[in-house]
């Protein structure tokens, strides 16, 4: 719903870049990851993602990490695969200084204001944006009418032998 909001108030873009901490992710959580989720994860990636993805930078990469990533692959295409940029522990650093400061959060010692300041924002944007969503909503899942009345009236009926017969004006 983000990124959707996101196209909705300045269009669409050639292609988003996912950045991925990582650091919190350890062996055990890649452990009580299925085969079965992986594959309907990456599928939804390649396939149902509403957005063009340009990279995914995994930050601050551990061994369950790496794990995770290897359970994944034979899932991925081979152009996702290129798209994945993975970043160790000491590299994480030299890449988020490469990157504008303006949108690097302080946590990770840019001028952006901190996560959590960010996600309260983005959170206060879709709840302002929640009537939109609702109304997508239903269009998407059909249940808004049409407005045009496209019943046949009994005395139509009987004008009307079949299909062939039909005339538009």
């Amino acid at each position: 719903m983000a990124i959707e909001l996101d196209q909705v108030e300045y269009g669409t873009k050639s292609g988003y870049r996912m950045v991925l901490d990582s650091n919190n992710f350890s062996l055990s959580h890649a452990l009580r990851y299925s085969l079965s989720n992986a594959r309907h994860l990456m599928l939804y990636v390649q396939e149902g993602t509403p957005f063009v993805i340009d990279k995914i930078y995994i930050l601050n990469v551990t061994s369950g990490t790496e794990r995770l990533f290897s359970m994944m692959k034979p899932f991925m295409s081979t152009s996702l695969i290129n798209k994945v940029i993975i970043k160790s522990v000491p590299k994480t650093n030299e890449f988020i200084k490469t990157l504008p400061q303006t949108i690097v959060p302080k946590d990770y010692g840019g001028l952006a204001p901190i996560m959590s300041e960010t996600n309260e924002i983005l959170k206060q944007k879709l709840l302002d944006n929640r009537d939109y969503f609702l109304d997508e909503e239903k269009l998407r899942n059909g249940n808004v009418k049409d407005e045009v009345d496209t019943t046949v009236g009994e005395n139509d009926k009987d004008n009307i032998n079949s299909f062939k017969n039909l005339s538009i004006d």
